[in-house]
């Protein structure tokens, strides 16, 4: 073997080792954590983080139900929640596949959901929606038994059976709309943006692509499409059954939905964003006028002094009359 070669082998191995050191202390960490449990819902969590998991649990159990029920299923099932008390551990736990301003990852297949610790999360006061949004991965994926669908379907139906939704990402997707900056949702096939703001428009579109599939399926329930997606086997043949388009055509049709739903009509419709309009227009028109007044005080002042030199200069009659 060559010494170049010899050399890299060697370091693969090192870096191997590396790596199942910090797994193996990753798992034994995880051993020294605390629990609480209650029913089929137990969280792991450092003594430190106490209250937090404490309220973790008990947003898990108080809608876990409801989210189950939405899903079409008669139970949750058992859940696994880890709080992770840093953004290292966060990192470790979700095995580095979340962006810095996600707060939370679900593994379906396993039943674990990883949780960043409320107080390290980007927005503290949302993690409740975090919880609940977690815990609609967990639900669908139950349904969808192991049924590949895209990252778009992914988050959407977890929005959905969460029932999450803000103005703000109406807003975000009515602006992208107008603008002609709306994503395609074949590029939202694998992952979303790295980008928290491209990552909102994401988000944003994949819980109306979930509810256009619903309404162009019937209108549908959320367990009425998951499970006419795990009965034919295959996202492209549920879709295709629930829409009578195939996935290609759905995915265009879902963005043309967008653009009529949040075009600008519509988004100059919406009574904040005619507020914030009227007030600029006012605010334009006032300082207009301003403008105007300081204009005609100058030359009434250059009148004032002109008379004074016993040179009257009159005003030009454009300007000096109101109107």
């Amino acid at each position: 073997m060559r010494p170049r070669a010899f050399a890299a082998l060697c370091a693969a191995v090192a870096l191997a080792l590396v790596a199942l050191a910090q797994a193996a202390g990753a798992v034994a960490d995880a051993t020294a954590r605390e629990r609480l449990s209650r029913g089929d819902i137990t969280v792991f969590y450092r003594p430190a983080d106490a209250r937090p998991a404490a309220r973790i649990l008990e947003v898990a159990v108080s809608r876990g139900s409801s989210v189950a029920h939405s899903a079409g299923l008669a139970d949750l099932g058992p859940v696994t929640i880890y709080v992770a008390s840093t953004g290292d551990e966060f990192r470790v736990l979700t095995y580095g596949g979340v962006p810095d301003w996600g707060a939370g990852c679900a593994f379906p297949d396993r039943g674990v959901i990883v949780l960043r610790n409320p107080i390290t999360a980007p927005d503290p006061l949302h993690m409740e929606d975090v919880v609940v949004h977690e815990i609609g991965h967990i639900a669908a994926g139950r349904v969808l038994s192991g049924v590949p669908v895209p990252r778009w379907f992914h988050e959407g139906i977890a929005m959905t059976l969460a029932g999450e939704w803000r103005l703000p990402r109406s807003s975000v997707l009515a602006g992208a709309s107008a603008s002609g900056g709306l994503i395609p949702l074949d590029e939202l096939a694998v992952a979303f943006p790295a980008g928290a703001a491209d990552a909102m428009l994401a988000y944003s579109e994949s819980f109306y692509a979930v509810r256009f599939l619903m309404e162009e399926a019937g209108p549908a329930t959320p367990a009425e499409v998951l499970f006419g997606i795990a009965a034919a086997a295959s996202f492209e043949k549920g879709v295709e059954a629930l829409s009578g388009r195939t996935l290609q055509v759905f995915e265009r049709d879902a963005l043309v939905s967008f653009r009529g739903r949040f075009g600008w009509g519509v988004f100059l419709s919406r009574w904040n964003v005619m507020f914030v309009v009227v007030a600029l227009l006012l605010l334009a028109g006032g300082a207009a006028r301003l403008a105007r007044s300081r204009r005609l005080l100058r030359e009434w002042e250059l009148e004032e002094s002109g008379r004074s030199d016993g040179a009257y200069r009159p005003a030009r009659r454009s300007d000096s009359d109101w109107s």
